[in-house]
């Protein structure tokens, strides 16, 4: 396992271990898990990111990741979801 997978899996045991809270780098910082699928493969990945919290509407959130465009977008699953402190919700 790569060193960014190893430390990947490492935070989202911590996140999902500790109700949604991580130390580290991550400390204090309002983290989600985005699920989401491989184009070709169609296999599922998790990743850690931060997020902004909507001012008014708990329910939305601002992450912050590079766009899918032109030959990306074409034949893409469905958008996965997102684990949160408070639960999963769709993506």
């Amino acid at each position: 396992m790569s060193e960014a997978l190893d430390w990947n899996a490492k935070t989202i045991a911590e996140f999902r271990a500790n109700e949604g809270k991580v130390g580290g780098v991550f400390e204090g910082a309002p983290i989600v898990l985005l699920h989401h699928h491989g184009r070709k493969s169609g296999r599922e990945y998790v990743s850690p990111v931060m997020y902004l919290p909507h001012e008014s509407e708990p329910g939305i959130i601002y992450v912050f990741a590079r766009p899918v465009t032109g030959k990306r977008r074409r034949g893409r699953p469905p958008a996965g979801h997102q684990e949160r402190a408070g639960g999963t919700f769709g993506a």
